[in-house]
């Protein structure tokens, strides 16, 4: 079974943007596709499988934090790039409003695209590395 990159991709964006825990989005095994849901509109969203929270055929999406792709992302992205301020990083980050002042810091110093294309890179390889713990093959169609 194959799931494409750019449609895992946006369904694992839509994943962390969720804060009702019955949203989200899931890969369906059996299927070999994703399920997404957010809120109640039936024109955008079907209902989910009654059993989508105990069947193992559907998996839920990880999150950012369930593969290290915050904190400890932005921290291995400043140590590679400006070791010197890894301290202020993490203080900053453990702070309320961490991540607006790290962007703006970053903006700042001319290293957002970096920090962007370092993330996403980061999180390709992450969602790859995920699919294949599942027994998924990740394929890119463009």
């Amino acid at each position: 079974m194959a799931i494409d990159l750019d449609e895992l991709r946006l369904a694992y964006e839509l994943q962390n943007q969720v804060h009702d825990l019955d949203d989200g989005s899931w890969l369906d095994l059996e299927a070999g596709t994703l399920i997404t849901h957010i809120g109640e509109n039936p024109d955008l969203f079907p209902p989910l499988p009654a059993d989508i929270e105990t069947n193992p055929r559907y998996v839920h999406l990880p999150t950012r934090q369930e593969l290290n792709l915050g904190r400890e992302l932005a921290l291995d992205f400043m140590a590679e790039r400006r070791p010197d301020e890894v301290r202020w990083t993490r203080e900053t980050l453990g702070r309320r409003g961490g991540w607006h002042r790290f962007k703006n810091h970053l903006e700042d110093i001319g290293l957002i695209r970096d920090w962007y294309d370092y993330q996403e890179q980061h999180t390709l390889q992450a969602l790859k590395a995920w699919c294949e713990s599942q027994g998924v093959e990740v394929v890119e169609k463009n």
